[in-house]
């Protein structure tokens, strides 16, 4: 979607973590399954006019918080 809005490249490689390895950072492995009940990290960016963007995301993977995560999240959002 970047590209079609006029970015030259990806900023970075992509970072996609899941479950633990969402905590270590610039998780690069990537050999874990999807787990019900997993929080997915996405971190992303762009360059665009030699600029760099960057932004990270993070995501139930299954569509649902838990109870916890929906705390944790919303401490995170907040901060």
């Amino acid at each position: 979607t970047y590209r079609a809005e006029g970015a030259v490249r990806d900023g970075f490689p992509t970072i996609a973590a899941s479950g633990p390895n969402s905590c270590t950072l610039h998780y690069t492995t990537n050999r874990r399954q999807l787990r019900d009940g997993d929080l997915m990290l996405l971190d992303t960016g762009a360059e665009w006019d030699y600029y760099a963007a960057d932004v990270t995301r993070t995501f139930p993977a299954n569509g649902r918080f838990t109870g916890a995560q929906r705390a944790v999240y919303d401490v995170v959002l907040e901060a």
